[in-house]
């Protein structure tokens, strides 16, 4: 990457907090954009995405380029709303804030700093399920308000590059660890055999466990992107995947060898989604390999070993805090 610093969006989610991680352990300079400082500390915008996406383009470059940062060496537009069920639930909100911030903040970097590699991580929602892996030439057809608003973000970051900007889009696929909250499949899981560990035992419920997704961890996502921001002029959109697919089955299954007291599984009728059940999103990392000369892996003991583990963790300290008060 060209001297400066990177910049980024999104320093407090899940990939974010990894990146900074890696930023910091190999001493690479920084800068962060979002509604709160990172829990590092080092140079801060105050910048929210909804505030963003109230704005001109060219007031955010006049922002940008007032806020006393360190040059940007490059930048990556990692925030947005990452639970589809949320994105559902707040349709317009959510294209405020996947899309049309996405929009603006990308052209206002390109206004301020022209000439500054862009990068938008978008998502594989973008894509419809389908029995083969996907390469990044296959129609698109998102299912979800989520991948359509990501789909759109990427028609406004084309649309940049198409003006001879250096600006591209990666679609990672599922990725996870053990720093990911609640309410994504595999924390959420372990979280829940956690605290029936701590029970003695009981009766796990939950949907269909045929859906098949391509799974790697964090790290390995996060590694990729930084890599692919030295390659932004030479791809328009990449997926960043294994290229291996996982049935949730497989992932209950590998947990539950790791519970310690007997847990029965129920899949109840009701709970499930219909086709959703048994749908499979898995990438073709083939153009990830061309360009970088090698491939995100995922070693899939190491990863349950480490959500398993945070599991526990969380449990005993929930275990451990005070409880309320209740009054006679």
């Amino acid at each position: 990457m060209a001297e400066g610093a990177l910049w980024l969006t999104g320093a407090t989610g899940f990939a974010g907090r990894e990146l900074l991680r890696q930023l910091r352990a190999a001493g690479c300079p920084w800068a962060s954009l979002g509604r709160r400082p990172p829990g590092a500390g080092g140079p801060w915008l105050r910048l929210g995405l909804e505030e963003a996406a109230a704005s001109s383009a060219a007031g955010l470059a006049g922002r940008l380029e007032g806020a006393g940062l360190p040059p940007p060496a490059a930048f990556l537009h990692l925030a947005g709303w990452s639970r589809p069920g949320d994105c559902q639930r707040r349709e317009l909100r959510a294209r405020l804030v996947n899309t049309v911030a996405a929009a603006r903040l990308l052209e206002a970097m390109q206004l301020a700093f022209p000439g500054t590699p862009s990068l938008l991580v978008s998502s594989a929602a973008v894509y419809a399920p389908s029995r083969r892996s996907l390469r990044e030439e296959d129609p698109c057809r998102p299912r979800s308000v989520y991948g359509a608003t990501k789909l759109q973000a990427e028609g406004a970051a084309l649309g940049l590059r198409d003006r001879g900007l250096p600006v591209a889009a990666v679609r990672p696929f599922n990725h996870t660890g053990p720093d990911q909250g609640p309410g994504f499949v595999l924390p959420d899981l372990a979280l829940r055999l956690a605290r029936l560990e701590q029970a003695g035992g009981g009766v796990l419920e939950t949907g269909s466990l045929e859906a098949v997704r391509d799974f790697l961890p964090v790290e390995a996502v996060v590694r990729a992107y930084r890599a692919l921001l030295e390659r932004v002029p030479d791809f328009e959109v990449v997926n960043v995947c294994s290229g291996r697919g996982l049935a949730i089955r497989e992932l209950l299954d590998g947990l539950l060898r790791r519970v310690s007291v007997r847990v029965e599984v129920h899949s109840p009728r009701e709970r499930r989604r219909g086709a959703w059940d048994h749908d499979c999103l898995i990438g073709d990392p083939a153009r990830l390999e061309a360009l970088l000369g090698w491939r995100p892996r995922l070693e899939l003991d190491a990863l349950l070993d480490a959500v398993w583990e945070a599991a526990r963790q969380r449990v005993r300290q929930e275990e451990a805090a005070p409880q309320p008060r209740t009054r006679p």
